[in-house]
């Protein structure tokens, strides 16, 4: 059930997980305050873009959804939410509106996701078929019917494996770090440490953040109200921060920066 929040409206752009595909957000406006708008992304290859060409590297994908979102990035305030493989083209594509100088946005969430300069424990891309499709099961967000059906995941499999090739095949760069704040979403029964999730600082100039949820790796998608609620509270203190920000600038400098 969504509430009433604070601030002006907002676009959530929420960003898809390996195999994953825009309805995984649904439940998300549902319990999101009304004045937040969720904008689930949808990637070829995936869910109503099933029959278009799967996309085979991070670049093609942030390309992809720069494309979808630059109009919302252009003209209305927004934050950038992404789950798994989600996070890193959160990332990604906050670097890319960096470099077109477009505005960035008021907050990014990472869920379940190591920043890029951390290696996993391993590759998923390096498993054979069997061993694959055996680690996929224990983690939890593929319907069991799905699992034990063949022909289905004769047909679901390739699409996950694409996704999970191409994120792991990405080189990381060093670049100059985002001026944007970051909080990290973690499930306590993943395997990815709060250690890990700490590097994201050395990703952005911003604040970073770390919360812990109980779950597992898709705990973001078993627990919506919860994690709702946590950037309810987030973006809503943000936006009043910015908010006294601006007009502390229209003060000092006489401008109309307020209007923010």
């Amino acid at each position: 059930m969504t509430q009433d929040c604070e601030h002006e409206p907002l676009q959530l752009i929420c960003l898809p997980f390996a195999g994953g595909t825009s309805f995984a957000y649904r439940p998300f406006t549902d319990h999101l305050c009304d004045k937040i708008t969720v904008v689930p992304i949808e990637l070829p290859g995936h869910g109503s873009l099933f029959n278009k060409p799967q996309l085979t590297t991070m670049e093609e994908m942030t390309d992809c959804v720069f494309e979808q979102v630059e109009s919302i990035v252009r003209n209305q305030p927004y934050a950038i939410f992404g789950h798994s493989m989600g996070g890193m083209l959160a990332y990604l594509l906050s670097r890319k509106i960096r470099d077109n100088l477009l505005p960035p946005p008021l907050h990014m969430f990472v869920s379940a996701r190591r920043p890029g300069n951390v290696p996993p424990p391993f590759y998923w891309k390096d498993l054979s078929r069997d061993e694959f499709l055996e680690r996929i099961s224990t983690l939890g967000g593929i319907p069991k019917e799905v699992l034990a059906c063949r022909e289905l995941m004769d047909i679901f499999e390739p699409i996950l494996f694409n996704d999970v090739k191409a994120l792991e095949s990405h080189v990381h760069d060093e670049f100059a770090p985002l001026l944007v704040p970051i909080t990290v979403f973690l499930g306590e029964d993943d395997d990815i440490p709060v250690e890990d999730a700490l590097h994201w600082c050395r990703e952005t100039i911003g604040p970073v953040n770390v919360k812990v949820f109980p779950g597992g790796h898709f705990f973001a998608f078993e627990r919506p109200e919860e994690l709702a609620g946590e950037i309810d509270q987030i973006l809503n203190r943000q936006w009043v921060d910015q908010k006294e920000y601006f007009q502390a600038a229209s003060k000092l400098f006489g401008g109309d920066s307020a209007k923010a």
